[in-house]
């Protein structure tokens, strides 16, 4: 019989499919047994019955040991001693193996993989100084743009040719007038970025 929540949804159920005339929903059956699954059944059963004898077994063994609980200050150190002596064994073996372990390693190290590490580094240091001069220079184009106008060499000789008072050569006031022009292009902060 039905108690519950799971009775309130079968007369939910009921009453829905009545009002809607079709037929109730059969009440669910108990699973009748069959051979296969009685063989699946007593076979868990076996197992588990296996296994709760080798737990009692275990449990006889660990109540069959004496199990050492200090009770007075000196049988507290006494045991601290021991563990300590202990923890100190087993990291002795622990550097023992590695020593052992260590100098194999070493001879594996060949010549060929150490040229080989030394090659990579130099390239590496290769690329690093590269990159190091290239931020270097753009730093101090940075710095001379800041501070000045930035031309090219080419630029620079033209405009400077143009200038130069020697180009007019009948024309005092216009010689003048192009020394003063190139004294005050001479004087300015000029940037060549192009240099390295």
């Amino acid at each position: 019989m039905l108690k519950g929540e799971a009775k309130t949804r079968y007369m939910r159920d009921y009453m829905r499919r009545r009002r809607a005339g079709q037929p109730a929903k059969p009440k669910p059956a108990e699973p009748r047994s069959s051979p296969d699954v009685l063989a699946v059944k007593d076979q868990e059963i076996a197992r588990l019955k296996s296994r709760i004898a080798e737990l009692e077994a275990e449990l006889a063994r660990w109540r069959g040991q004496e199990i050492f609980r200090p009770r007075t200050p000196e049988e507290w150190a006494a045991l601290k001693l021991k563990v300590a002596e202990e923890k100190k064994a087993r990291r002795a073996a622990l550097r023992a193996a590695r020593a052992a372990a260590a100098p194999a390693q070493e001879q594996e190290a060949s010549a060929e993989t150490l040229r080989a590490e030394v090659e990579k580094w130099k390239e590496e240091a290769t690329k690093r100084n590269t990159r190091i001069a290239n931020l270097k220079r753009q730093i101090r184009v940075m710095a001379a743009m800041s501070k000045g106008i930035p031309l090219t060499k080419e630029k620079h000789r033209l405009i400077r040719s143009c200038l130069h008072p020697d180009r007019a050569a009948g024309d005092a006031k216009m010689q003048k007038r192009l020394e003063q022009a190139f004294q005050a292009f001479e004087g300015l902060n000029l940037v060549f970025p192009d240099e390295p």
